[in-house]
């Protein structure tokens, strides 16, 4: 259903949260777990202990990630409006 805001109950690094979104249930649960592994990784490889920081470190990597991700989208979205226009023009051609 559109526009249903879903509750969502998640445990990330060791605490519960309650979600609510228009997304599923599965959707959200699945998100946390991301982060919730991401946050377990960070404190062990780096051997911290305090919340805030692995967090924010968790942020930043996921940040990285979808500012990465985005470009690349870009960079394609670029190459499929140039290879378009030469489709358009080649067929002008052909077609002139």
């Amino acid at each position: 259903m559109a526009g249903t805001q879903q509750r969502a109950e998640v445990e990330i690094f060791g605490r519960s949260y309650t979600l609510v979104s228009g997304r599923s249930v599965a959707y959200a649960q699945e998100i946390a777990s991301e982060v919730d592994q991401r946050m377990a990784r960070i404190a062990a490889d780096q051997n911290l202990t305090d919340t805030t920081k692995i967090a924010m470190m968790a942020a930043m990597e996921i940040a990285d990630e979808l500012m990465k991700a985005r470009q690349e989208g870009e960079a394609r979205l670029s190459e499929a409006d140039s290879a378009s226009e030469r489709l358009v023009t080649t067929l002008g051609e052909v077609d002139g």
